[in-house]
């Protein structure tokens, strides 16, 4: 008789197969699929919903009983292929229906027991049924971490456990192996405990000894590779947990209030650069937890904020793909590889038959996606943004600016595109904010004629202007974005990033833009950065001096090494079941959501911002579009590196992430935090 249903969890490895392509990891990575016991750093459990509910679905498909993944490699997906695997609401040969989970960025296919992305291919993850668990831990019982057998070995521990061996003689030992030819010895310790132990350990007359006192002192002796078992998982047992399984609970129990489109920039296609899906999935870690310190409890728990890769480069091939190893001279170095793909891209989009395609992949790519989340989640009725990186965000801005229906929504006079150039795509949904990170949009705005400061002046979302600059680029209303607001964030080291407010009006290049408040990390993380801020001044002085600043720095040192031990200590003995950390400056209440129209503030009468307006209050974001970032001690290094870092630190910035978060949920972005 097979375990209940509700003592079954199901759980998924958190490496992707194809990364057993790269020859740097595909042997660790291997053994790790291949052991009949995964290390517990390997393996998550599914949301407790999602994994009654993919119990049901293999319960009541029988042809997925007997389904088990085999530890090879995926095939290598192309954009097609997976496409048209996705496409297909069950799994060939079983007719077993996909289950969305994970908050339904993934499908998992029973039969094949693989989980899918739903939205960018080439992330394939194994998953297993877990009837048999083995503590993973080798600490104390109050640290159990409770792991799957994997499926053949867990099989035949159960047809072991079926023949009660623990009522029989001779201390209920039984050997059991895998498929892998990995072997293992068990000692049933009652009905649903046993304990397992690899074949090289110990013989079984010596593992007697030791299990005679099971339960007492006598346990500490137990040889080394020893671990518990049991059968099924009773509810709330303690698994390896982490941020990425408390954003799938949440996910389980909460709808989606707001989506956020994430869009890339340039590099996408360099094979060892990082994808946008790693890239969305580290800024979804550092929004959920920014939502759960600084999002009042009451405004999260009614809706949460989605984010999904949007990859525009999967669609097309640029002629420069295949002419760059041709040209490039002494061969296609790496950093040349880097120089070429990346500016490439930029160029290509200055060239109407190569911006075409390219604007077409993101207007496609972006309905696709829009597409798939309407199938995902049928009950949405709440808002969408845009987020766009680098070359991104003005493909975006341009895609934006030619909507006639998203501008007769938002009220704004709007006419067909001027067809002179680029035709653009039509979006099937509205959006509500254009986050801009790291954007040239200024740069490219100015070259197309936009300049408040010329002879001539023409200024951003000036309805006149825009009828006199060159409509390559279309054109469908005042020249800003059909959204109710835009938000420009960048770092102060960002080569390639620009303020948007003088473009709109030239008087605001004396306004300073907001800097977004700082989100706190850790304590630790603060007295780091206060240490590494002074040494930092310390030795720039030193430059400057005849005699180096030995004896300041020695008592910097010993100062802030006495900051970080009160730290850590301060640290240790936090209770993590204590009430959260106060979430506004000065104990405030919970504040209402902002109630704005659609379109006030930075879009106003006459197509411009004023200037007075946007200086009223520094506390409020009302009427602004710059925003900038805190200063960060982490990049502070030499000049060349610190700008790659800057221009890409905007997926792991806990205060984008924050600012993302506050403005989906209606809040004022630059509330300040604690």
């Amino acid at each position: 008789m097979p375990p209940r249903a509700r003592r079954v969890r199901w759980y998924y490895y958190t490496f992707p197969l194809e990364a057993l392509e790269d020859p740097k990891v595909s042997k660790p990575l291997a053994a790790k699929l291949a052991s009949g016991i995964p290390p517990k750093a390997s393996v998550l459990p599914f949301a407790a919903e999602e994994s009654r509910v993919l119990e049901e679905v293999f319960r009541a498909n029988p042809a997925v009983l007997h389904g088990h993944r085999t530890p090879h490699a995926a095939p290598p997906g192309d954009q097609a292929s997976w496409d048209a695997r996705e496409e297909q609401p069950s799994e060939p040969g079983t007719g077993c229906p996909k289950v969305c989970v994970r908050g339904g960025l993934y499908d998992a296919s029973l039969g094949r027991r693989e989980m899918e992305s739903g939205y960018w291919p080439g992330c394939t993850h194994v998953v297993v049924r877990g009837t048999w668990f083995c503590n993973a831990s080798d600490k104390a019982p109050r640290k159990e971490k409770w792991v799957p057998l994997r499926e053949d070995l867990a099989a035949r521990v159960e047809a072991a456990w079926a023949r009660q061996p623990w009522a029989q003689g001779g201390g209920g030992a039984v050997a059991v192996a895998t498929d892998a030819g990995d072997s293992y010895q068990l000692v049933f310790r009652s009905e649903d405990d046993a304990w397992i132990v690899p074949q090289e350990v110990k013989t079984v007359d010596k593992m007697k000894s030791f299990f005679k006192g099971l339960g007492s002192e006598k346990a500490k002796e137990l040889p080394a590779g020893a671990r518990a078992l049991r059968r099924g998982l009773a509810p709330g047992s303690p698994t390896p947990h982490g941020i990425d399984l408390e954003m799938d609970e949440y996910a389980s129990r909460t709808p989606v209030e707001h989506l956020v489109f994430v869009v890339h920039g340039v590099g996408q296609n360099i094979s060892y650069s990082s994808a946008i899906w790693e890239d969305t999935n580290e800024m979804r870690r550092r929004l959920s937890a920014a939502v759960e310190r600084h999002v009042p409890e009451g405004t999260a728990r009614g809706g949460r904020v989605e984010l999904i890769p949007v990859n525009w480069r999967a669609g097309i091939r640029l002629p420069a793909d295949d002419l760059t190893a041709h040209v490039s001279p002494l061969g296609d170095t790496r950093m040349r590889s880097l120089l070429s793909n990346t500016l490439m891209e930029v160029m290509a989009y200055q060239s109407l038959p190569q911006a075409q395609a390219m604007v077409e992949s993101l207007g496609d790519a972006l309905n696709r996606s829009w597409g798939k989340f309407s199938s995902r989640h049928r009950g949405f009725r709440g808002k969408v943004s845009v987020l766009g990186h680098s070359l991104g965000s003005i493909m975006c801005f341009d895609l934006l600016c030619n909507q006639p229906r998203l501008y007769r929504e938002l009220g704004v006079a709007a006419h067909e595109p001027l067809h002179a150039g680029l035709r653009f795509p039509e979006l099937e949904f509205a959006v509500e904010n254009l986050f801009l990170v790291g954007s040239p949009s200024t740069p490219f705005l100015a070259l197309r004629g936009y300049n408040p400061a010329g002879p001539s002046p023409a200024c951003l979302g000036d309805p006149a202007a825009s009828h006199r600059v060159p409509h390559i680029y279309g054109g469908a209303g005042d020249g800003l974005p059909a959204v109710a607001r835009v938000f420009n964030v960048f770092h102060r080291y960002d080569p390639v990033a620009y303020r948007l407010e003088p473009l709109l009006d030239l008087s605001m290049s004396g306004a300073p833009p907001p800097e977004l408040p700082r989100v706190p990390r850790s304590k630790y993380d603060d007295a780091i950065g206060q240490l590494s801020e002074r040494l930092s001044a310390l030795f720039a002085r030193r430059e400057t001096e005849a005699e180096p600043a030995t004896d300041q720095v020695a008592d910097t040192v010993q100062a802030y090494e006495a900051n970080l031990r009160a730290s850590f200590n301060e640290l240790a003995t936090d209770d993590p079941g204590g009430p959260p950390p106060q979430m506004y400056a000065g104990g405030a209440p919970e504040p209402a959501r902002l109630r704005e129209k659609r379109n006030s503030g930075w879009r106003v009468a006459g197509g411009t911002p004023g200037a007075d307006s946007m200086r009223e209050d520094a506390s409020s974001s009302q009427g602004r579009v710059d925003f900038l970032l805190p200063k960060d001690s982490s990049v502070r290094m030499m000049a060349a590196i610190r700008a790659v870092k800057a221009h890409t630190m905007y997926w792991s910035s806990n205060e984008v992430a924050l600012m993302v978060a506050r403005v989906c949920y209606g809040l004022e972005p630059l509330a300040k935090t604690v």
